[in-house]
């Protein structure tokens, strides 16, 4: 281990021979110490024992240049990034424009007649060339996966993609640009649509699920095409098949549809409802109505107890409501009213009854008063007071409804007349019959009412 400065100074012959012996020992022994040379020129050899690394002094003699370790590896060389036209590292055989660079940092590219072809980053892979891979097959593709080595892409043949998992088939694509799947299911995830698109494939047509499916449903196709006509038809469970059209159009769900049925000269369009025909319309021009379907009977009611009787629930279609007296009677003096609801509740209003009442007696003469907190029904009322007979309210328009009522006493001979109107905030949904004062209850009889649309 020894370096020298490379000068031989006059001396004595002995002293000369030592000073080339060192000098010769520096040189066979590569200039090896744990410290570099005092002395350096350019090109100058050194290895650092420190380090453990040869090192040569630059051009310039003002730095070390690295070039290998003294173990004989050489993980630790330095050399320039070069570029794709001039690669750091190059085949002699192919030219100094193909071979190995760093573009940049942390990059390593390859380039081929000087232009880079293939790079590696931090970030990503990139080549500028097709990368041709073998065919493969579906239990070894092309291109897999680590640790899961049957599952990836390969070709199946010429101008064809395939898709394996589990080294079996899944998905195929032709040169033709067919797509087949080979066993499994697809899906279309939140609604997502199943188009198809015109010759120009300017616009499409659609199948698209519900927004909510409460389970899961198949539909399977026939396995041939119907005639000329037929309709798809199921049956319940799923199967489709072709069938017949029965003589006509007609929508229908359960024991429920509406049918157009055309036989030349006299056809017809028929509403049915759970299995009745409702509504026909003939073809001279004349509707019928079946008389059970467009009138609806209430519950009888009681009135033997009780400030007041509510009908509640009426549907939003009703234009007449008829309510029934049978041999009603109250504990009270207070006339008999009528009060219209409106909402859920219901709420029942109480003010903007217009109209007025009358009473016939044979014995005492007219009687008569105005309306208020609702539809006086009879005037100047006794607790003995026996009532029956009907009624009738009205929709006018919108919400507003009118009244209008005869009754006659079985405990004496007397008529009462109404009539009347209203504009309620809503629409109706009940009627009440109570009493002015509120207090009074019902104390005899019977009441009913019904209810058209």
């Amino acid at each position: 281990m020894a370096t020298h400065d490379y000068v031989i100074a006059n001396g004595t012959g002995a002293a000369v021979r030592s000073d080339l012996n060192d000098a010769l020992a520096a040189i066979v022994s590569q200039n090896s110490s744990a410290t570099a040379p005092a002395t350096t020129y350019a090109y100058m050899r050194w290895a650092d024992t420190t380090a453990g690394v040869m090192k040569m002094r630059n051009g310039a003699n003002s730095a070390w240049i690295t070039l290998y370790q003294l173990d004989g590896e050489y993980t630790t060389i330095a050399i320039e990034n070069g570029t794709a036209a001039a690669p750091a590292f190059y085949f002699k055989d192919s030219g100094t424009d193909t071979g190995i660079y760093s573009p940049g940092a942390d990059q390593v590219g390859i380039s081929t007649g000087g232009t880079l072809r293939f790079s590696i980053s931090t970030t990503a892979t990139t080549s500028t060339l097709p990368i041709v891979y073998p065919l493969g097959a579906v239990g070894t593709p092309s291109i897999t996966f680590t640790g899961d080595l049957n599952t990836g892409i390969y070709s199946s043949g010429a101008d064809a993609l395939d898709f394996a998992t589990g080294g079996t088939r899944r998905v195929g694509i032709a040169s033709t640009g067919d797509v087949t799947v080979y066993g499994g299911n697809v899906t279309l995830n939140a609604q997502g649509d199943l188009r198809f698109a015109d010759s120009d494939s300017s616009n499409w047509v659609a199948f698209q699920a519900p927004a909510t499916v409460a389970s899961n449903v198949t539909w399977t196709l026939p396995s041939t095409d119907g005639t000329s006509g037929q309709l798809l038809s199921t049956n319940g469970s799923g199967t489709l098949s072709w069938a017949t059209d029965i003589g006509g159009t007609k929508i229908e769900v359960g024991n429920t549809k509406a049918e157009v049925t055309d036989t030349g000269s006299n056809g017809k369009f028929a509403v049915t409802v759970e299995g009745v025909e409702s509504l026909t319309v003939n073809s001279n021009g004349t509707t019928t109505l079946t008389p059970s379907n467009i009138i609806k009977s209430g519950t009888a009611v009681a009135s033997t107890s009780g400030t007041s009787i509510d009908f509640t629930g009426l549907p939003s279609w009703v234009k007449r409501i008829t309510v029934m007296f049978q041999g009603v009677s109250t504990s009270g003096t207070s006339t008999v009213q009528v009060q219209l609801g409106t909402g859920a509740g219901p709420t029942f209003t109480t003010s903007g009854y217009l109209g007025a009442s009358m009473a016939v007696a044979s014995t005492t003469g007219t009687a008569g008063e105005q309306n208020g907190t609702g539809f006086r029904i009879y005037a100047n009322s006794v607790a003995a007071s026996v009532n029956h007979g009907n009624i009738f309210i009205s929709n006018l328009t919108g919400n507003t409804w009118s009244l209008s009522s005869v009754l006659g006493q079985s405990d004496t001979a007397r008529v009462s007349w109404a009539g009347g109107s209203i504009a309620l905030a809503a629409a109706l949904t009940a009627v009440r019959i109570t009493t002015v004062n509120g207090t009074d209850t019902f104390d005899a009889g019977n009441i009913n009412i019904f209810y058209e649309g």
